[in-house]
């Protein structure tokens, strides 16, 4: 979805209308149509403003309300504690980084790592049974 998309979509999950919009930011009805269009795009200022104004992050305005969590150790490399330490960690670096953003919300950030906490056991469960 592009920005334009997400930016009409949370409009009219508020209810409101271009004018009334547009009134509250002090633009024109016609600036707030070439947003949604996509031919033009807001300035930081007024993006944050908007993302405000329709209780969303500007990352999901974006379209980067996806976290992308980046793992330096891939599983089937595990072969000591220490890696799981070190992938443990990251994992929670990353999930307190999407909480800060409001990427992800407290639960989704628990069912992650209890998720993680799962995959884990079960790495280790199959390194002790080679």
């Amino acid at each position: 979805m592009s920005l334009g998309e997400r930016l009409r979509s949370a409009r009219e999950e508020k209810g409101w209308k271009q004018t009334y919009v547009a009134k509250i930011l002090g633009i024109t009805s016609q600036s707030l149509s070439n947003y949604e269009r996509g031919d033009r795009d807001p300035d930081t200022s007024l993006l944050a403003r908007l993302a405000d104004l329709y209780e969303v992050t500007t990352d999901y305005l974006l379209g980067r309300d996806q976290i992308e969590v980046k793992m330096e150790i891939d599983p089937e490399e595990i072969k000591t504690v220490y890696d799981m330490d070190k992938l443990a960690e990251e994992l929670r670096q990353s999930l307190n980084q999407a909480l800060a953003e409001g990427v992800l919300t407290e639960d989704q950030a628990k069912q992650t790592l209890d998720i993680a906490r799962q995959t884990m056991k079960l790495i280790i469960d199959s390194k002790k049974g080679q």
